[in-house]
């Protein structure tokens, strides 16, 4: 069957005779892509997107190990990120793999953005483990700014916790921090204030408490800057 493809004139019929091959065996399908890989000609490529496709949907543990031994070209960006969007929360630990493969940083946070956020709202103990096993530090700052700011309305107890377990560096523990603050105080500003006031003192800095003091003065404008006042800030 592999001979479909050899003969292929177009990008049509490549796509035609990678599937019939892809259904025959995905297997025969990879080991036809790697021989030819070296040859980015588009019939080729029509070939690997079959591939891809295929891999992620089917056998995405397959996928995760095609994509990370391509050279760090276009089509491991490429097919990475595909992959990744298409295994997701399926196997949310390969999806976690694949992210740093991806190079551009807008399309690598929104890929991770969905996958985080996701699991927050589906399967938070999974997302919390992952994100602290992550060895990437992108992936991990990624990870545990958006599960903790998804975690911040219903515990953020544990969001702070979840935080305090990545030691991220202060640049990224502050915005984390002070993420949580605000989502509290956009329901309860009161509430955050004192979420704030027993925090460690280390997690108590500047930027955090102005992110809730700028929401607690709205509420309460001379509690505020009572509380404002303790903490060195002014309205």
């Amino acid at each position: 069957m592999a001979a479909r493809l050899d003969r292929a004139a177009s990008e049509a019929e490549m796509t035609d005779a990678a599937q019939a091959l892809a259904d025959y065996s995905s297997g025969a399908l990879l080991r036809w892509v790697i021989a030819h890989q070296p040859d980015h000609h588009p019939l080729i490529v029509a070939a690997a997107d079959v591939l891809n496709a295929r891999l992620a949907a089917d056998s995405p543990e397959d996928a995760v190990a095609w994509v990370t031994k391509l050279a760090p070209t276009e089509w491991r960006a490429k097919y990475a990120l595909q992959a990744a969007n298409t295994i997701n929360f399926g196997r949310p630990d390969l999806t976690v793999q694949l992210l740093p493969l991806i190079p551009d940083a807008q399309l690598r946070t929104a890929t991770a953005a969905a996958l985080w956020s996701g699991l927050a709202q589906k399967a938070p103990e999974v997302g919390i483990r992952l994100a602290l096993k992550s060895t990437d530090a992108v992936v991990r700052n990624e990870a545990v700014i958006t599960l903790a700011t998804n975690l911040a309305d219903q515990d953020p107890n544990g969001a702070t916790q979840l935080v305090n377990d990545a030691a991220l560096d202060l640049e990224h523990t502050q915005l984390c921090i002070a993420l949580i603050g605000r989502s509290i105080a956009l329901k309860n500003p009161a509430a955050a204030a004192a979420w704030v006031d027993s925090l460690e003192p280390d997690f108590q800095s500047a930027y955090v408490v102005n992110t809730v003091l700028g929401l607690y003065r709205e509420q309460d404008a001379q509690a505020a800057k009572a509380w404002g006042g303790k903490h060195g800030a002014s309205l």
